[in-house]
């Protein structure tokens, strides 16, 4: 080993490189607390590393490495995972300290590269694994190599959010507007679920229970990159894994460890175990260092996991020693993330693409080799309209505004499914929409605003006239809300009278302005009313009922036998295709639901009986209802408030402190009431609250929708698309519940009191989920003055 240059280890020069979302919110943070302040910010755009340096206190800038390298001790690298090794084997190399974002590498070769740099220049390599500094996690380990739960012969891990809930695009005040792994350059993006989280669970596994002597490994990706992935692992020393990760349904997010003499459940990313089994594991002791330190409040919150690992790289430099999480004990996890994809075979989702109709068999057959625009394609009705297109060799080109949402899109390679960043409703240059639109055979535009009606409005106008300038039919997604209140009786497009005003309907709105650019532009556009659309991924109609029904019971107004116009989400994406070809359709609107009518009460007994809860929905006569959803008024209110522009600043400056201090609040008094010694006994989370204990309201809008009688009538576009819908509501729901034993399976069928939902809330706060994604055409999505939200 060659000598390790002369530099300062018990204070060394720290640069950080890479100015995104972990440095601003990790690693800068973390190391003002443990009172080191950098040397510099490198980051080739210097806009953002003045704002972190001028928010942070750090004195110099720079926007390449090479001309700092001279002036660093040390190095914290948070740039994307593909510029891991490319930044971190010149620094090594140069003898400087390296803390490098976990994956260590998206290759194992440049991995292994990486080790024997560091080794070869006596440099210390740590990397980004901070979920090993969690006590819960370090006790696990204790105890499985101290033998207190036999021999381990099951792990079970499953790990997965809904991306589609999360908020936002960027991180204030950093550069990251969009995650590193959309990288179009797939071979060496950073970006599936499986380099995402994979790293930081299979190097707990391996750490736990050794090599891997055999793998079997699937994922849904379509040439892109994966958002689901199934992972069953069979190590030499005899215990199987099966890990379950996903960016497109909400898990259970903990880890079950089963062996001979016991068994716990935990959740690895936070310091909580949720069932130790024989309650005696409760009472071993085991030499743990760090004691009990809290990871409630989230990896980087002070004194966390996150902290710790930079304070324990920190004091291996001075100490001249190999970190806890240092980058030869990583190499293994990279490694087998290698032998993964190696050995990778298709796994199609939850569902395969269904044949569609007859009618609809050959709409795809005049777009197929074409391109076609979609927005709102990260929605429920976009995302599959999107698969079924790329399914039939039509290329995509969709208009995304939050890039976060995108997994379902990201799993198909750019060529077939191109994501354009694009916000319909801010934008009103002429060019940028001509751009958009140009060379496209068809537009079909399902986007919608949750919290701007002009700005839906707005949106419409412009991509019509945009359609109009450059002759591309326009397809547009409104609801039959605007026949609303609807009649008992039959409803139907010949009785326009009965439109809801455009002044309180967006769409109604938006249908007249389509309106006035067909006749004055020569628009093309063909204009469809969905009903109630249900379905795999439906956040108004199936997720919301799920979990509802999930929580505990689902009340409904006596005696609950109003007409649900429901529609399976393939019919209504058949029906979409139908409009984009058939030249009968310009210029109509029409109607598009089942072949059915089915009765509230049938709807939602038909899920009840898919989850296994066929007793779970109640009758309530509606002034019961009523009385109740009056006494959450003041929710409601608050809920209003925190809308309203001139109140959201304050309002969340205030919720926000509120949060902070209450999480503070509680991390003080687990802590205090923790016992130090090592044992586990005080570190058991307390019960949850059982599944099936509350009820869900419907909404005060809701109520009359449910009691309403109107049939909706199809006839128009069985005429003129030659639309005839396939799914009858027993084959709907029937294609439902694969997705719901998909997405919801592990609580399916068990009490859920040790792993309740991401999501989930006391039973009397769970609603009929208020939606938050751009999607559209879904009926009437339950308002803000639902009894309760989710």
């Amino acid at each position: 080993m060659s000598e390790t240059p002369a530099r300062n280890r018990e204070r060394p020069r720290v640069g950080v490189v890479g100015c995104g979302a972990v440095a601003a919110y990790g690693h800068l943070p973390a190391l003002q607390r443990l009172g080191h302040r950098p040397a510099v910010l490198v980051d080739p755009r210097l806009d953002f590393a003045r704002a972190l340096a001028e928010r942070f206190g750090v004195p110099r800038v720079a926007a390449d490495l090479a001309e700092v390298m001279p002036d660093l001790d040390a190095a914290i690298v948070a740039a994307p995972p593909a510029l891991h090794a490319e930044l971190s084997l010149p620094l090594l190399a140069a003898g400087i300290q390296v803390l490098v974002e976990k994956p260590l590498a998206i290759h194992a070769a440049d991995a292994r590269r990486m080790v024997e740099t560091a080794a070869a220049a006596g440099a210390r390599l740590a990397v980004g694994h901070q979920r090993r500094f969690l006590f819960a996690n370090r006790w696990i380990e204790a105890a499985i190599r101290g033998g207190a739960l036999g021999d381990i012969e099951r792990v079970t891990v499953a790990e997965g959010r809904n991306w589609r809930r999360t908020s936002g695009n960027a991180v204030p005040g950093t550069a990251w507007t969009r995650p590193a792994y959309w990288n179009p350059n797939l071979p060496d993006c950073g970006g599936g679920v499986l380099r995402d989280r994979g790293p930081h669970c299979l190097d707990l596994l391996l750490w736990w229970l050794g090599p891997v002597r055999s793998l079997d490994y699937a994922d849904d990706a379509e040439g892109g990159l994966e958002a689901d992935l199934r992972l069953e692992l069979r190590f030499e020393r005899g215990a199987t894994a099966v890990v379950e990760l996903s960016r497109r349904r909400d898990l259970r997010n903990t880890v079950r460890i089963e062996g001979t003499r016991g068994s716990l459940e935990a959740n690895w990313d936070r310091n909580e175990l949720l069932r130790v089994t024989p309650d005696s594991l409760r009472r071993l002791g085991f030499p743990v260092a760090e004691g009990a330190a809290d990871g409630d409040a989230g990896p980087w919150a002070p004194g966390g996991p996150g902290e710790r690992l930079v304070a324990d790289w920190l004091a291996a430099i001075a100490q001249d020693r190999e970190p806890f999480a240092s980058g030869a004990s990583a190499l293994p996890a990279v490694e087998l993330l290698d032998r993964c994809l190696a050995a990778r075979r298709p796994g199609r989702g939850p569902l395969p693409t269904p044949a569609p109709s007859p009618a609809a068999r050959s709409a795809p057959s005049a777009l197929r080799g074409k391109t076609v625009l979609v927005t709102g394609a990260t929605g429920f009705i976009g995302g599959c309209l999107v698969e079924r297109l790329a399914a039939e060799g039509v290329r995509v080109r969709a208009a995304v505004r939050r890039f976060r949402a995108a997994a379902r899109l990201a799993r198909f390679p750019p060529e077939v499914v191109e994501m354009r960043e694009f916000d319909l409703a801010a934008t009103d240059s002429e060019k940028a929409l001509d751009d958009l639109v140009e060379g496209c055979a068809a537009v079909f535009h399902l986007a919608l605003d949750l919290e701007s009606s002009s700005a839906n409005l707005a949106g419409a106008e412009r991509l019509g006239a945009a359609c109009a300038r450059r002759g591309v039919r326009l397809v547009f997604t409104s609801s039959y809300t605007v026949y609303g209140p609807y009649p008992d009786g039959p409803l139907s497009e010949s009785r326009p009278e009965e439109r809801d005003s455009p002044r309180r309907s967006a769409n109604a709105a938006a249908e007249l302005a389509l309106a006035r650019l067909r006749r004055d532009r020569g628009l093309e556009a063909v204009v469809l009313q969905p009903t109630i659309v249900y379905g795999p991924f439906s956040t108004h109609w199936t997720d919301p009922q799920a979990r509802a029904l999930l929580a505990g019971r689902l009340v409904l107004p006596s005696p609950g036998d109003g007409i649900c116009n429901a529609v399976f989400v393939e019919d209504v994406v058949s029906a979409l295709l139908l409009a984009a070809v058939k030249e009968e359709a310009v210029g109509e609107t029409l109607l598009v639901s089942g072949p059915e009518h089915p009765t509230w009460l049938e709807f939602h007994a038909a899920y009840a009986g898919l989850l296994g809860r066929p007793d779970a929905v109640r009758l309530l006569p509606r002034q019961e209802i009523e009385r109740r959803l009056r006494r959450r008024y003041l929710r409601r209110l608050a809920r209003w408030a925190r809308r309203r522009p001139l109140l959201r600043k304050p309002l969340g400056r205030v919720k926000r402190a509120g949060v902070r201090t209450l999480a503070r609040l509680r991390a003080e008094v687990r802590r205090a009431t923790r016992r130090r010694d090592g044992s586990i006994a005080s570190f058991v989370a307390a019960p949850r609250r059982r599944a099936g204990q509350g009820e869900t309201l419907p909404s005060l809008r809701h109520l009359g929708e449910f009691s309403s009688r109107c049939r909706v009538e199809i006839a128009k576009a069985r005429r003129v698309l030659g639309y005839e819908p396939a799914f009858d509501l027993a084959r709907g729901m029937e294609r439902t519940g694969e997705y719901l034993r998909w997405a919801y399976g592990f609580r399916i069928g068990s009490d859920g009191a040790s792993a309740p939902g991401p999501e989930e809330r006391p039973p009397a706060e769970a609603g009929f989920a208020r939606p938050t994604e751009s999607a559209k055409g879904e009926g009437s999505p339950p308002s803000a003055g639902s009894g309760s939200s989710a």
